[in-house]
């Protein structure tokens, strides 16, 4: 009720760690139960519980094990720029695709400048995918001016949006050209 009394639309959760000495299966079943409890409560208040692909048990491929438990309409996967969930298994598109029905309408993202995530290659998937949400932004450079700094960030993401709507443009006009 205190997120929603404060115009809050969701609640995140960070799964983090294994539960020690235990199967994955059962770390898999109690998330799900804990989820499937807070979600039924959400489902309610309209609100979503946004578990974030965050941590030990952050890849992709075990949130959607976690997902396959749950049943609360309620809870979503934000996705966590690691780039371990674009690597294996298909690259971006294999890993994110294990959670696109289940996707959440926000993400978390670090310094866009850094070239160590592949921002555009996630940028162009979500576009592809029709997400239609809001990153965000972590940063913790320090900067002179902060408010310059944070615009920098903004232009940086909406310039990689235009990329990704440009290309999907040029796609669908060959697909249907063809």
């Amino acid at each position: 009720m205190l997120f929603r009394s404060v115009g809050s639309h969701c609640v995140r959760v960070l799964p983090n760690n294994w539960l020690p000495d235990a199967p994955k299966e059962k770390t898999f079943d109690a998330l799900a139960a804990y989820l499937n409890n807070v979600g039924a409560y959400a489902d309610g208040m309209g609100q979503e519980i946004a578990v974030e692909a965050h941590g030990g048990i952050g890849e992709l491929v075990n949130m959607r094990a976690i997902m396959d438990r749950v049943t609360a309409r309620s809870v979503k996967v934000r996705l966590n720029s690691e780039k371990r969930n674009t690597l294996g298994g298909g690259g971006i598109d294999g890993q994110f695709s294990l959670i696109r029905d289940v996707l959440s309408p926000t993400m978390h993202v670090h310094n866009l400048k850094l070239p160590d995530y592949p921002y555009q290659a996630v940028i162009d998937w979500l576009v592809r995918a029709g997400w239609d949400g809001w990153a965000f932004l972590e940063v913790s450079d320090k900067v002179a001016d902060r408010v310059a700094g944070l615009a920098e960030q903004r232009e940086l993401w909406e310039r990689m949006v235009a990329n990704s709507l440009k290309r999907l443009a040029r796609a669908g006009r060959r697909s249907t050209s063809a």
